[in-house]
């Protein structure tokens, strides 16, 4: 497993456990402020209702307009996934 990999896990748990505190910590402790996987990981919190967590991505600079591939968005997975307060 890479470090990246270990990054990727740590950020996928505190967002399932919507631990923003956690969540915070990983990526000021990796220097990750801005980074433009912080969007990946709004797509992940806005499609979990993870409202905590994506305050807390918000405020390290994730980027609002991140799409994967398919073109898809933090808010249409928010939309699809019928978290509404999410999106």
């Amino acid at each position: 497993m890479t470090f990246q990999e270990d990054i990727d896990s740590e950020i996928s748990a505190a967002i399932e456990r919507d631990d923003a505190d956690a969540l915070q910590g990983i990526i000021v402790g990796n220097a990750l402020q801005g980074h433009p996987d912080l969007g990946g990981w709004l797509a992940l919190a806005s499609q979990l209702g993870k409202l905590e967590s994506l305050k807390r991505l918000l405020a390290c600079d994730a980027n609002v307009n991140w799409s994967n591939a398919d073109g898809e968005t933090a808010f249409s997975y928010a939309c699809a996934f019928d978290q509404f307060d999410a999106a």
